[in-house]
């Protein structure tokens, strides 16, 4: 099991530029599909501690996070804190491949700076996240008092 754990720590954080680059660049329409779904299984593998010691959940998002605001600078922070939540709240194939779309639908329109516009997306987001961590936290005996 500890054998993917050395290639991850190398190419992790690679893979995931990468096929954001190719998922955001207007020439790969055609491979969307198997693009979104390598963005996915990164993410679920994130999601689920699999790569706790390759790529941690906090340490992914804090990435797309700086990748994403440093790529599309007229998102607003905002966008991006919900576009990143939601990505991890949607980890599964029908909503997370609806969620890609409705971000690259975005970005090709104006970034707003009302981060208020957002505000209560971003609420819902961080109370789903939220409840995620707790219901996980729940199933492992004593973690919870």
């Amino acid at each position: 099991a500890t054998v993917y754990v050395p290639f991850f720590k190398q190419y992790y954080f690679q893979l995931l530029q990468d096929v954001l680059a190719v998922l955001t660049d207007t020439f790969h329409k055609s491979g969307f599909k198997l693009q979104q779904h390598i963005l996915l299984q990164l993410i679920q593998a994130a999601e689920s501690g699999m790569l706790t010691d390759a790529a941690p959940k906090q340490r992914v998002m804090e990435y797309l996070f700086e990748m994403i605001s440093k790529s599309f600078p007229l998102l607003n922070k905002t966008q991006v804190e919900i576009f990143i939540l939601n990505c991890f709240n949607k980890a599964r194939q029908p909503e997370f491949q609806q969620h890609i779309r409705d971000f690259l639908i975005q970005l090709r329109e104006w970034g707003s700076h009302e981060n208020s516009l957002y505000e209560d997306e971003r609420q819902a987001a961080l109370s789903d996240q939220s409840a995620a961590d707790a219901q996980l936290r729940m199933q492992v005996p004593g973690l919870v008092p």
